[in-house]
Formats: C-alpha cells, sequence, structure tokens
C-alpha cells in the first residue's frame, strides 16, 4: 500500500498506475486521482504581486533548506502551531 497527502497523493496514485505490481493499493488523501497536468506545476500557478503559492518557494533548490535549518525546532514549533490553530478554528486559514 501507498500513501500520499497533498501533492504526494499525486505521486501515489502515479507511481501505483506505473507498477501496479509492487502497489496493491493507494490511500490518497486530500487529492483524487487526476490525469497528468497539461502543464508544469511552476507554469499552471501564477507567481506574482497578487498570487503566490508554496510550490515556487519549494521548487528553488536550496531556499526551504536554508530557512528551515537555520532553526528546526522553531520551524517545527512554527507549522505545528498554524496547524493547531487551523484545528481549532477552520476560518483562520
Amino acid at each position: 500500500m501507498l500513501v500520499g497527502n497533498d501533492w504526494g497523493a499525486s505521486i501515489a496514485w502515479q507511481a501505483a498506475q506505473l507498477r501496479p505490481d509492487r502497489f496493491r493499493a493507494v490511500a490518497a488523501l486530500g487529492v483524487p486521482m487526476m490525469g497528468r497536468a497539461p502543464m508544469a506545476p511552476s507554469r499552471l500557478f501564477p507567481q506574482n504581486e497578487q498570487a503566490w503559492f508554496y510550490t515556487h518557494y519549494f521548487c528553488e533548490p536550496g531556499l526551504a533548506e536554508q530557512e528551515f535549518e537555520r532553526d528546526i525546532a522553531l520551524t517545527l514549533r512554527k507549522i505545528y502551531y498554524k496547524l493547531l490553530l487551523v484545528a481549532m478554528s477552520p476560518t483562520m486559514l
């Protein structure tokens, strides 16, 4: 069984389609099975003053790692704190 969440769910679906001999089941959290995107995600989502998608942040080699590794414990606390706020009140996204 292969489990994927968000963008990982799409990867899980694709892996299962490419290698059904290796993966008998898929648990995709939050993303249904979809076909291949018509273009690369970096071109599909705009990046300008009005819109910025987290995928662009993770596409720049070393950028996320540099920021996260500056203080790993603090980074994790910030992520978990934000998740806690969202869990307590979904309107706080």
